[in-house]
C-alpha cells in the first residue's frame, strides 16, 4: 500500500500511524511536518520513506526501529541537523537521500554498518568516534553520486586511506568539500589518499585549503572522468596537470585567487596535444591571473565553447582553433587582442571591459562565421567606428547592444544585410539608429528599448520585419510612416512612449496578429474603440491597450 499524504500539518496524527501497520510506501514530502511521532516505529512493514521539503530538524531514535526500511528520501530538509544514533540499525537500508540537507553536522555512529548501502549521495564527516570518512570502507556498493562534506574534519592520513575510494567501481560522479577555507597543514595529502576508481565520470573541489593538487588527478588512468570543476581552491598557486585526461569534456575553474599564471604544468608536459576530447572550458573569479601561456602542440583541439568571467587582470588567450562560442566578461580591456585570432568564432559576447571608449580597429574583421554578436554593460563605449569590422561580417544573424549609456550615435555604423535580429536596450545617449535598415533584407525582429531615440530613419524599414518592439523611449514621437508596407509584420509592441501621440496616418499592415500599447497615455487614448486611430487597429485579432 502506498499512501502520499498532502494535508498541511505539522505534525503525524497518532491514530493514522496506528492505523496503517501493513503500510509497506509513505510519502510525506513537501509537508509542513516538523517532526515525527513515536509511533512511527509501528509501521515495521515499511519499505519506502520519503520526507523531502519537511521542516523536520531530527528524527525519532523510534524510526531505527523500521527495519525492512530500504529507502529514505530527505531531499532538501533545510533544518534537519542530525539523524538518529540508531540509524546503523537499518541493515536493509539501500538508498539514503540527504542532498540539500545543508544544516546536517555529522553522520551517525558507525554508518559503516550498512555495506548494502547503493546510494547514500551524501556523507558528512564528523569527529566523534564512529563518524569518520573511514565508515565509507565498505561500501563497496554505492553507485551514482556521493558528496562528502567537511572533508576538513579528516582526522588524519590513515582515516583518509580508509575510505577506499578507488574500490568504489560503480560511482560516476565525486564530490570533495572542505567546508572552512583554512589550512591545516595536512589537506594536501589528505586529498592524495583519497584517489577515486578510474571509472569516476564526474569530479568537484570544493572550498579546498591545500596550496597544490595530488598528482592522481592528471593520471590518463582515469580514463573514463568526462567533467570536473574546482570551486574555491584560494591557496593553490598552480592548476592540476589534466592535459592528459583523454575523456574530459567539460572543466571549470572558479574563485583560485592565488593563481596568477596558467603554464605548462595544466597540459600535462607530454608531446601529446593538450586536452583532446575539451570541449567546453569555464574560468570565473580569478581575480589575479594574468598570463595563459600557449605551447606550440595543438591544445585544446575540440573546445568550442569557452567562457571567462571576473578575470580583471587576463590580459591574453591562447590560439583555440575549433572555438565557436566566446563569452569575456569583466576582463582586462587587452584581452580583445586574442580575438582576431579566433576565426572559428560563431559567437561572441563581450561585458565589462572596463573604461573602453572604442572597441580595438580590426577586432571583428577576420571573423567570418560570426553569427552572434552580443555588446554588453560597456559602460565607456561611445562609438562603433567603421574600422571595428561589423560589415564585413558576412554570417551575422544576432546583433544584440545592450547597457552603454554613453554610446550616442549608430548613424554612421553599417550592418551587414544577413542580420535577422537586431536588439539595442539601454543605451540611454543613444539618439540615431543605424543608417541603411532598409537594406537589412533578411531582418525579422527589430527591438529598441530605453534609449533617446526621437525618431526612425527616412527609409522604410526592411520588408522582411515581423517583429518590432519599442519601449520606453521617451523622446519618440512618431512611428515610421510607412510602417503599412511591412508586409509580414505579425506582432508590434509600444510601451512607455509617453510622447508618441498618434499611429502613422496610413495605418498598420493587414498582416498584423498582435498590438500592444502598453503606457503610452496619449496613444491609449487615441487608440480605444470609438477613438481617432480605432479604425487603424480594429482589423487586429490580439488587441492589448493597458
Amino acid at each position: 500500500m502506498l499512501v502520499r499524504c498532502r494535508k498541511p500539518f505539522a505534525k503525524l496524527p497518532y491514530d493514522l500511524i496506528t492505523s496503517l501497520r501493513c503500510l509497506r510506501s509513505l510519502d510525506l514530502s513537501q509537508l509542513a511536518l516538523k517532526e515525527l511521532p513515536d509511533a512511527i516505529e509501528n509501521l515495521r512493514h515499511l519499505r519506502y520513506l520519503d520526507l523531502s521539503h519537511t521542516f523536520i530538524n531530527i528524527l525519532p531514535e523510534s524510526a531505527c526501529k523500521l527495519y525492512n526500511l530500504q529507502v529514505l528520501t530527505l531531499i532538501n530538509c533545510r533544518n534537519l541537523v542530525a539523524l538518529p544514533d540508531g540509524t546503523t540499525y537499518l541493515s536493509n537500508l539501500r538508498h539514503l537521500n540527504l542532498t540539500g540537507c545543508w544544516r546536517l553536522i555529522s553522520m551517525p555512529p558507525h554508518m559503516g554498518n550498512l555495506s548494502s548501502l547503493q546510494r547514500l549521495h551524501r556523507f558528512v564527516v564528523g569527529k566523534r568516534n564512529g563518524c569518520g570518512i573511514g565508515e565509507l570502507k565498505e561500501m563497496d556498493e554505492l553507485r551514482a553520486i556521493l558528496s562528502i562534506d567537511r572533508v576538513g574534519d579528516v582526522l588524519n592520513i590513515t582515516e583518509a586511506k580508509k575510505a577506499n575510494l578507488n574500490k568504489k567501481q560503480c560511482l560516476h560522479k565525486l564530490e570533495l568539500r572542505w567546508g572552512r577555507n583554512l589550512p591545516k597543514g595536512t589537506d594536501e595529502d589528505l586529498l592524495e589518499f583519497l584517489e577515486p576508481h578510474p571509472n569516476l565520470r564526474e569530479f568537484t573541489v570544493d572550498v579546498y585549503p591545500g596550496n597544490r593538487f595530488p598528482k592522481w588527478m592528471g593520471k590518463s588512468v582515469l580514463s573514463h572522468l568526462e567533467r570536473i570543476e574546482l570551486y574555491s581552491c584560494n591557496y593553490s598557486k598552480t592548476l592540476p596537470s589534466l592535459g592528459q585526461l583523454p575523456s574530459l569534456k567539460y572543466l571549470t575553474i572558479s574563485m583560485m585567487s592565488e593563481l596568477g599564471s596558467i603554464g605548462r604544468e595544466f597540459y600535462g608536459g607530454s608531446e601529446i596535444k593538450g586536452f583532446p576530447s575539451l570541449e567546453k572550458l569555464h574560468l570565473e573569479s580569478m581575480v589575479n591571473l594574468k598570463e595563459w601561456q600557449e605551447i606550440d602542440h595543438g591544445e585544446f583541439p575540440s573546445l568550442v565553447e569557452l567562457v571567462v568571467l571576473n578575470c580583471p587582470s587576463l590580459a591574453n588567450l591562447p590560439r583555440l582553433p575549433s572555438l565557436s562560442k566566446l563569452l569575456l566578461d569583466d576582463c582586462h580591456g587587452t584581452i580583445l587582442s586574442s580575438v582576431p585570432l579566433l576565426t572559428t568564432l560563431s559567437s561572441l559576447k563581450i561585458a565589462n571591459l572596463g573604461r573602453i571608449e572604442l572597441l580595438p580597429s580590426g577586432l571583428l574583421k577576420p571573423l567570418s562565421a560570426l553569427k552572434e554578436l552580443k555588446i554588453c554593460n560597456l559602460y565607456w563605449l561611445r562609438a562603433l567606428q567603421e574600422e571595428l569590422g561589423l560589415k564585413d561580417l558576412s554570417s551575422l544573424r544576432d546583433l544584440e547592444i545592450e547597457t552603454c549609456p554613453r554610446l550616442m550615435c549608430l548613424a554612421g555604423t553599417r550592418v551587414p544585410s544577413t542580420l535577422q535580429y537586431l536588439s539595442i536596450l539601454a543605451c540611454t545617449a543613444l539618439k540615431d539608429l543605424p543608417n541603411g535598415l532598409h537594406n537589412l533584407s533578411s531582418l525579422q525582429e527589430l527591438s529598441i528599448i530605453k534609449c533617446s531615440v526621437a525618431s526612425f530613419p527616412e527609409d522604410k524599414l526592411p520588408s522582411s520585419l515581423k517583429k518590432l518592439i519599442i519601449s520606453a523611449c521617451a523622446n519618440i514621437e512618431s512611428l515610421p510612416a510607412r510602417l503599412h508596407e511591412l508586409p509580414h509584420l505579425e506582432y508590434l509592441a509600444i510601451e512607455s512612449c509617453q510622447k508618441l501621440a498618434s499611429l502613422p496616418p496610413m495605418g498598420l499592415p493587414p498582416s498584423l496578429d498582435s498590438l500592444s500599447i502598453i503606457r503610452c497615455a496619449m496613444l491609449e487614448e487615441r487608440c480605444k474603440e470609438g477613438g481617432e486611430d480605432w479604425p487603424k487597429i480594429a482589423h487586429i485579432p490580439h488587441k492589448w491597450i493597458l
